[in-house]
């Protein structure tokens, strides 16, 4: 997050420059040439006045966080929604069986400043993040997280914690990423089975393309006991 924090930082103070050089420069060659009455003097001391200064600098302050960060470092933009897949593939500690395999889908909420895993549900248990991070120029999302699994539920612990880290793979140089491949640990914290295993995400693309027919019938999702938590 740091290029896209140097980014915002640089690209924000370019633009209070330019409008200062607006405000003071601009206006005394055009007033020193069209006159102090033209619009073009007019409109360029209206940077000047401090409502106006305030309102343009924060409407170019949201375009930089929310939508050009995006246009100018497509790599380094996680954000949408990913269908997931882990793999548990080792017990390190406790008493468990593998191998075994959940889906679920999660959703990133990314801008200039800020990156948040949202919280995500599976079949008997709930996942959140703690703490994430893009690493290697964005080559790499790493995040600590937090499982909560239904009490009862054979071969898992109540509570688990771990740490993620995902490359990103089959994504052109400079494109926004649209898979993500990697491994998972859970931490020790009183609590066994103790699992590590692979992780695989893949971008949901909002807009597929078309096809010709009736599509296919969509599964129905499975029902979830009243007491299940999600992952």
């Amino acid at each position: 997050m740091n290029k896209l924090r140097d980014f915002y930082i640089k690209s924000l103070t370019t633009v209070a420059l330019v409008l200062a050089m607006i405000a003071y420069v601009v206006a005394a060659y055009a007033e020193k040439h069209a006159g102090e009455n033209s619009w073009t003097v007019i409109l360029a001391k209206a940077f000047d006045w401090r409502p106006v200064l305030v309102a343009v600098i924060a409407i170019f302050e949201w375009l930089i966080r929310k939508k050009i960060w995006k246009w100018v470092h497509p790599e380094l933009d996680f954000s949408g929604q990913w269908k997931g897949h882990t793999k548990y593939t080792h017990v390190r500690a406790g008493t468990g069986s593998v191998p075994f395999e959940v889906d679920q889908e999660v959703m990133i909420v990314q801008d200039c400043l800020n990156l948040r895993l949202l919280p995500s549900i599976g079949v008997n248990f709930r996942f959140s993040s703690r703490a994430i991070d893009i690493q290697n120029d964005g080559m790499q999302l790493v995040y600590a997280y937090h499982v909560e699994y239904a009490a009862g539920t054979p071969n898992r612990p109540l509570n688990a914690y771990g740490y993620e880290w995902l490359d990103v793979v089959n994504t052109p140089e400079g494109k926004r990423p649209q898979q993500l491949d990697g491994n998972f640990a859970h931490c020790a914290f009183d609590q066994t089975p103790v699992y590590s295993g692979e992780v695989h995400l893949v971008r949901i693309n909002k807009h597929p393309a078309k096809t010709v027919g009736k599509p296919p019938a969509q599964p129905t999702p499975p029902k979830l006991p009243e007491t299940a938590y999600v992952k």
